[in-house]
């Protein structure tokens, strides 16, 4: 990713089956062959998943609670448990990450 940003959310604040939290970076990757990154957030509600291609040529993924609109107040000794994110990478290409993104919903 070159110097630039993506950004994916959602502001609805309730969970639903038209919003799935997930991504797939790759470049030039196959069914078959080529390196891939991926990850999906356990939490299909007030999400935000942003992608940001950085200097000396890296991209940072960001995957979480949307900030927009949310405030969350703790009293003393409360604590917050931010939804699962699972990464995953393969030099195996897509058809792998296809492979591993299933099994980890089948294992969950």
């Amino acid at each position: 990713m070159n110097y630039s940003k993506v950004v994916l959310e959602s502001r609805k604040g309730n969970t639903g089956h038209n919003n799935n939290p997930y991504f797939i970076i790759e470049k030039n990757a196959e069914e078959d062959r080529g390196e891939v990154y991926f990850g999906a957030l356990e939490y299909s509600g007030n999400f935000k998943i942003v992608a940001e291609g950085m200097p000396y040529g890296y991209t940072r993924i960001l995957v979480g609670v949307n900030d927009f609109d949310t405030s969350i107040t703790l009293e003393k000794g409360e604590l917050f448990l931010s939804p699962t994110v699972y990464f995953g990478y393969t030099k195996m290409a897509l058809g792998i990450c296809q492979d591993e993104c299933t099994v980890l919903l089948e294992v969950k």
